[in-house]
């Protein structure tokens, strides 16, 4: 049985315990508030309106997350994640042909454009605002990036030419109505032989960070009852999954060889990394070089075991493969 441990925050020690406890008490709030009658869950069969509005007035400042020491850490953890894959799965001289899935103000077409030399990429997304602001970012890449405004549950908005690479980071299947619906989307426009990176909110990181730093007892019911999560209120609700959740659904869409991981694992946020505008949220601990070099080369050890996937910090992340039919 896993043991709990001692996370380090921006500001505190925050307890992670272990997934056995976290599943025990996600199912007491399960049991304690199914019957309740004044909870309010997500329509899943809703429309995108209050997703729209609220990536259309933060796309400006949508970057500022990396002014955050805890956010910037989580992303150069990402790229090592990604480099880590790649390099795995295509050799060296191998073309890239990455479509960016829910792709928003393009940092990650971005970053593999500067560091893969033969690349090319489409950034697919569904909000105007994340696209004017990623054409300006990677206008130095005009030739080799294209723009397709679209939903990824609409297999018909989707480009002619099928990637060997796809991302999908960050919001996109947090904010999916129907995840099944994009997920089966990307293996079916992924080529044969492809490889799709892919993350999703972490439903224990959702309940512990709940439970340690708002404790709010509705919110901790509709986490453990519907499977969504408020960070913040002026936040779209979002969709979480445990590990396992996330791996059935990626295998149920057609999938092979999934495996999911959590970042970071030993590196916790605190609550004021929730807000846009993060650079006034200080994290002493972070901003010592030092330190940050040793933390993240633990992180790169530890982030790779999937037994440490539940201590994801926000994140989970998966690799993923589209094989021919008769593998």
């Amino acid at each position: 049985m896993s043991e709990s441990i001692e996370i380090t925050s921006s500001s505190s020690k925050i307890i992670m315990p272990s997934q056995e406890d976290l599943e025990r008490e996600m199912s007491r709030f399960r049991n304690k508030m199914k019957y309740s009658t004044s909870m309010e869950f997500v329509d899943k069969s809703s429309d995108y309106g209050q997703v729209d509005a609220y990536f259309h007035d933060v796309a400006n400042r949508y970057d500022s997350d990396l002014n955050n020491p805890y956010w910037a850490f989580s992303h150069d953890l990402l790229k090592h994640l990604i480099n880590t894959s790649v390099k795995n799965h295509f050799d060296e001289t191998d073309p890239i042909h990455l479509f960016d899935a829910g792709g928003g103000t393009g940092n990650w077409s971005k970053y593999v454009l500067d560091n893969y030399g033969n690349s090319d990429a489409v950034l697919f997304d569904r909000n105007t605002s994340m696209l004017t602001v990623a054409q300006q970012k990677l206008r130095d890449h005009r030739l080799s990036i294209k723009y397709t405004e679209g939903n990824l549950e609409e297999y018909g908005d989707f480009p002619h030419q099928k990637p060997n690479l796809i991302f999908c980071f960050n919001c996109p299947i947090g904010f999916a109505r129907d995840t099944e619906k994009v997920l089966e989307n990307l293996y079916q426009h992924l080529e044969t032989g492809g490889l799709a990176l892919l993350t999703a909110p972490n439903k224990f990181h959702a309940f512990n960070f709940v439970c340690q730093t708002q404790q709010d007892q509705r919110e901790l019911a509709r986490i453990a009852l519907d499977g969504t999560v408020k960070f913040k209120q002026e936040m779209p609700e979002i969709f979480c999954y445990t590990p396992q959740e996330f791996k059935d659904m990626i295998l149920d869409a057609g999938f092979a060889d999934v495996q999911v991981f959590g970042y970071p694992v030993t590196m916790y946020p605190e609550k004021g990394d929730t807000k846009h505008l993060k650079a006034t949220t200080i994290n002493d601990i972070l901003h010592n070089p030092i330190f940050r070099e040793q933390a993240l080369a633990l992180e790169k050890r530890l982030c790779l075991n999937p037994e440490n996937a539940y201590k994801g910090g926000a994140n989970l992340f998966a690799i993923a493969k589209k094989l021919p039919s008769n593998v």
